[in-house]
C-alpha cells in the first residue's frame, strides 16, 4: 500500500510520458462537426424529435389481430360468442356482434399446415406446430388425410390473411389510421384454421383464382359476420365465419392502398 501512495511533488518529478495521438473523428465529433455526427445514435444517445431510427424487424412489431369470440377462451370472459375483437395483446376492440357485417379488404393470404391440438395440450402452453407444405409435415412425422382404420389426421388446413378492416360506424380505435377512398381502416392479421378455415379458404383461394383473377386479391370487397351452426354430430352449436365476396374497390382505392403499402 505504501508503494501505491503518491506525492504530487513524486508525482511532478516523473518525467512526461509520450503524449498519444489525438482521436480527430472522435474531437470532430465533440465539436459537432456535421461530416462525423452520428446519425443514428447507439445506445442512450440522443434522438432527434419525432424521430424513429435503428435497424427493425417483424418482432419490433405487433400487428393487429382479428379475432372471433368463441364460447372458451380469454376473450369470451369478456365478449358474447361471435362476436369479432380486433386486438393488440391486452388492448382490445370490440368491432361487430354476431350475425353484424364487418367490411374488409384482404391484402394477402398464405395457406400453411397446423397441427391439431386438443384443450389440454393448450391449456398446458403447448404451441401447436405448423408447415407449408404437406411434404414438411410428412418428414416430421404428421398426417394431413384420414388413416385406414379412421384415424384422424394430425395436421389440418390453415390460413394467414392480412386484411384492411373498415371502421365500423360508432367503433372509436386509433388503430384506424389509414383514410382510404372516404373511409378509416385499420390493417390487422387474420388467422383462420378448423372449421373457420372451411368455411373462408376456400371460398377466399377461390374467389382469387376466378372473379379476382385479373384484377387481384387486394380488389376484392368482403362482408364477415359470424352466425351460431350446429356441429358435425348435431349436438353442439358452434360459432362460425362467413364470408362473401361483396363487391369491388375503385382504382382510385387500389392506388391508395399500393402508395400505402408498397411491395
Amino acid at each position: 500500500m505504501k508503494q501505491e501512495a503518491k506525492t504530487v511533488e513524486a508525482e511532478a518529478s516523473v518525467a512526461p510520458a509520450e503524449t498519444a495521438p489525438v482521436d480527430e473523428t472522435a474531437l470532430a465529433t465533440l465539436r459537432g462537426n456535421e461530416a462525423h455526427d452520428l446519425a443514428t445514435p447507439s445506445g442512450g444517445g440522443m434522438v432527434a424529435l419525432g424521430a424513429v431510427t435503428g435497424e427493425f424487424t417483424p418482432r419490433d412489431f405487433r400487428p393487429p389481430y382479428l379475432k372471433i369470440v368463441y364460447g372458451v377462451g380469454d376473450l369470451s370472459a369478456k365478449y358474447d360468442p361471435g362476436c369479432l375483437v380486433m386486438a393488440v395483446q391486452a388492448d382490445e376492440t370490440l368491432l361487430v356482434k354476431k350475425s353484424e357485417s364487418l367490411t374488409l379488404v384482404i391484402l394477402g393470404a398464405h395457406k400453411f399446415w397446423k397441427e391439431w391440438q386438443d384443450s389440454e395440450a393448450y391449456n398446458a402452453g403447448i404451441f401447436p406446430r405448423s408447415f407449408n407444405t404437406v411434404k414438411e409435415v410428412v418428414a416430421a412425422g404428421g398426417t394431413v388425410e384420414f388413416g385406414p382404420a379412421g384415424e384422424r389426421p394430425t395436421f389440418g388446413p390453415a390460413a394467414n390473411f392480412t386484411v384492411l378492416i373498415r371502421q365500423p360506424e360508432g367503433v372509436l380505435s386509433g388503430l384506424f389510421s389509414y383514410d382510404l377512398n372516404g373511409h378509416k381502416y385499420a390493417i390487422a392479421k387474420w388467422i383462420v384454421d378448423k372449421t373457420a378455415y372451411s368455411r373462408v379458404g376456400p371460398t377466399v383461394f377461390t374467389a382469387e383464382a376466378t372473379s379476382l383473377k385479373d384484377r387481384g386479391l387486394a380488389s376484392g370487397i368482403w362482408e364477415l359476420h359470424t352466425e351460431s351452426v350446429k356441429s358435425r354430430n348435431g349436438r353442439n352449436m358452434v360459432i362460425t365465419p362467413f364470408i362473401r365476396l361483396a363487391g369491388h374497390v375503385t382504382p382510385a382505392f387500389l392506388t391508395e392502398v399500393k402508395a400505402a403499402f408498397p411491395g
